[in-house]
């Protein structure tokens, strides 16, 4: 209800166009969900494209904390617009976020879009998940032996696996949940350093550690600090198992890294502005 002159007697000039930035999105995925089909790949392809050739790439910041929002929000919509609406972003907002590297909102997405265009299967992995092995006493035992060797780490998490990647991989795959080898997984964030090349000798050091403390699964280490993804992804891989046979994804990285991984370019904009 507000014009562009509305907003500028309020706001900056930097505000005001980001609200049409957005605004001008919106209106492109409305138009695209009142056409009442799938998009094709080109389709798709391109507005993406369009999204992602935003002036100001916070404006697709913004659209994507505003699509979670929906997603979030769906379970009283009729069921052609949960399907509408996820589909869309499984093939729009899902990939833009990966793009950005903000993969705690892609993630989020991606298991809210499955969740209400294949429920039974999402409820069905969900309940799976819920069965297995706790990553606490991993998480315990690995703290008690850092803390034995004076090791320097900023944080200790673990996760389980989204329940959308379990999906993909299990088709892709052809396995069962039991037989992905990455769905618990514990991360080790430690220190920055200044020059990159301590960086990854830090990161190498814990790994070595690590690898003592588990056995390491031949074939499953992974350098994205030495050779980082397209979207600046950077961390080292490894899978492990543990006393009982159980196995466990570890990932070591920076804290810089790690905003990286988690926020992307979002990350850059918060820590330097």
């Amino acid at each position: 209800s507000y014009t562009v002159k509305d907003l500028s007697a309020k706001f900056s000039s930097d505000v005001v166009n980001m609200v049409q930035g957005v605004a001008k999105v919106s209106r492109v995925s409305k138009l695209h969900r009142a056409s009442g089909r799938a998009l094709d790949f080109d389709e798709r392809s391109q507005l993406r494209a369009m999204l992602l050739a935003m002036t100001d790439a916070r404006v697709v910041i913004v659209n994507l904390a505003a699509r979670l929002i929906k997603m979030r929000n769906l379970s009283s919509a009729p069921l052609s617009q949960q399907h509408a609406f996820a589909d869309e972003t499984l093939a729009i907002h899902a990939p833009l976020a990966a793009r950005l590297g903000i993969f705690t909102v892609k993630n989020e997405l991606e298991d809210l879009a499955f969740k209400w265009m294949n429920p039974q299967a999402y409820a069905s992995i969900f309940q799976a998940l819920g069965k297995r092995e706790s990553i606490v006493a991993a998480l315990s035992r690995l703290d008690a032996e850092l803390v034995s060797r004076n090791a320097d780490v900023v944080d200790l998490c673990g996760r389980q696996k989204s329940v959308y990647s379990i999906f993909k991989k299990m088709l892709s795959k052809h396995q069962k949940i039991e037989e992905i080898m990455d769905v618990r997984a514990i991360r080790i964030i430690l220190p920055d350093t200044e020059e990159a090349i301590d960086s990854e000798r830090a990161c190498r050091e814990m790994l070595d550690l690590v690898h003592s403390i588990w056995t390491p699964v031949d074939g499953r280490v992974k350098d994205y600090i030495s050779e980082p993804k397209s979207n600046g992804y950077q961390s080292m891989h490894t899978v492990v198992r543990d006393e009982t046979g159980n196995t466990l994804e570890v990932q070591i990285r920076t804290a810089t890294m790690h905003r990286t991984a988690e926020f992307g370019v979002a990350a850059h904009w918060r820590y330097k502005e």
